[in-house]
Parts: structure tokens; C-alpha cells; sequence
């Protein structure tokens, strides 16, 4: 994606050392759609930014051009890394979306958290389910979120952590895992990370992308059959059932 870095610290109301300028503003362009962008106070105190994709592409959204300030931190707040939640529906463009930030923070130190690696081992009837199609990965109860937490926690406290690595073909997690380091920023992605009070609690930044429905179908599609080797009418069938409903109720 074709990025331009224009973010101030002072949007976000951050000391350099912590977030710096080529982190803060941002444009992307993006060819034959369009992005609008909304920002709200939920009842955490961070900013909430709403990033509409409406362009099937999949390469490239348009980040905002400015964040309003957030309300007054304490001054313990400039001491620990700096969290933003990325959250949208499935195929939204939620990882397009974190690769800008990341290229827009090439020269600084940012460590990335997906909560698709918190998927929870499954029995050997749920993923008998699982093969069928007929296991609901979108309900929060699929994702170990208290292990995601603690990671955050631990990220947010400056130490490094141990994260899952979940095989989506084999509908288990691996045996390996993988070490995160503690950053100075540190972007959490996921489908369904704003569901839950405590882990929003620990973001100082929240974006959530939303797209047409229609053109997150046919992502998931292409990327399920693709990547993970699913069925055309397994994966039509799990949106409808699982899905759809899991992004209207959460």
C-alpha cells in the first residue's frame, strides 16, 4: 500500500518517545472506493475510530488523517507501551489495515498480537464439527481471551511473551509457539477483541474497519479455499450460520 505518514504525536496526545510522528496521521489512497471515518468515545477513555471500506481491492484502505486528542492520561501513561485494537468483520481489511500501521512504523519498534492465535484446542468432536463446518469459530467462547489478556498484560508491563500457533487446516494449535518481545506500540487484531470490557480496558487506541458484507464474503471465500482449505459450500455454509450472525450479535 502506497502510505503517507503525517500522524503528530500531539494527536493522540503522546510524547514522541512513546508513539512517534510517523505513527500518528496517515493516508493511504485507495482506486475505485470510498472511506469514511467516524470517531467516538466508548466508555473507556480511548479513541474509537471507525474506518468504512467500500472498495473490493483488498490492498489498500485510508487510514485517517487525524485522531482527536483523547482525554487527559496520567503521567504513568508515557511509561509503558502504547496498545492499539484493530477490530472489524471477517475480511474486513482489519490485516491490511495493520500492515500500514506497521509500514508507517517501519523505523520504530511495534510488535503485532493476533487473537486468531488464541483459538482454543478443540475435543475431538468439535472438530469432527470443525471439518463439517459446523463449529462456530465466531463466538467468543472458541478464543481463549484471558490468555490474550495476560499477554497483553505482560506486553504492557514490558516483558516478553510465549503466543499459540493455531494450524487453521488441522483445527488445532501447533506444539511450537512463538516469542513476542515487548514493544513500544503493540497492535492486537482480531474479530471480535472489542467484545470483551477487560481487554478494551488495555487499548489506548481502538480502530474498528467495516466493510459491505457482500465483499467480505467474498474474501473469506477466496481466502478460506486458498489458504485453508476449505470447500466452496462449507465455507457458504458456515456464514450463514456462524458468521453473519456472530458480527450482528458482537
Amino acid at each position: 500500500p502506497q502510505v503517507s505518514s503525517q500522524w503528530s504525536s500531539a494527536a493522540l496526545g503522546l510524547q514522541p518517545t512513546l508513539l512517534p510522528e510517523s505513527a500518528c496521521n496517515a493516508a493511504a489512497a485507495r482506486e475505485g472506493g470510498t472511506t469514511s471515518i467516524g470517531e467516538t468515545y466508548s466508555g473507556e477513555d480511548s479513541p474509537t475510530l471507525r474506518i468504512s471500506d467500500t472498495s473490493s481491492g483488498g490492498d489498500r484502505i485510508t487510514l485517517p488523517d487525524s485522531i482527536p486528542p483523547p482525554p487527559s492520561r496520567p503521567a504513568s501513561f508515557m511509561l509503558r507501551p502504547f496498545v492499539i485494537g484493530v477490530c472489524g468483520g471477517t475480511a474486513s481489511g482489519k490485516t491490511t489495515v495493520c500492515n500500514q500501521l506497521e509500514a508507517l512504523l517501519a523505523d520504530e519498534d511495534v510488535g503485532f498480537l493476533p487473537s486468531d492465535a488464541f483459538y482454543k484446542n478443540l475435543t475431538e468432536e468439535e472438530k469432527k464439527k470443525a471439518y463439517a463446518g459446523d463449529f462456530d469459530f465466531d463466538s467468543p467462547d472458541a478464543i481463549d481471551f484471558e490468555e490474550l489478556k495476560d499477554c497483553v498484560r505482560d506486553l504492557r508491563s514490558w516483558h516478553d511473551v510465549h503466543i499459540p500457533l493455531y494450524d487453521f487446516t488441522k483445527h488445532a494449535r501447533k506444539e511450537e509457539t512463538t516469542t513476542l518481545k515487548a514493544h513500544q506500540v503493540i497492535i492486537v487484531e482480531g474479530i471480535l477483541i472489542f467484545n470483551d470490557p477487560e481487554l478494551r480496558d488495555l487499548m489506548d487506541l481502538k480502530i474498528f474497519v467495516e466493510c459491505d458484507a457482500d465483499i467480505r464474503l467474498a474474501r473469506r471465500v477466496i481466502r478460506d479455499i486458498a489458504e485453508r482449505g476449505r470447500e466452496l459450500e462449507n465455507v457458504l455454509g458456515q456464514y450463514q450460520r456462524f458468521v453473519k450472525p456472530s458480527y450482528e450479535k458482537y
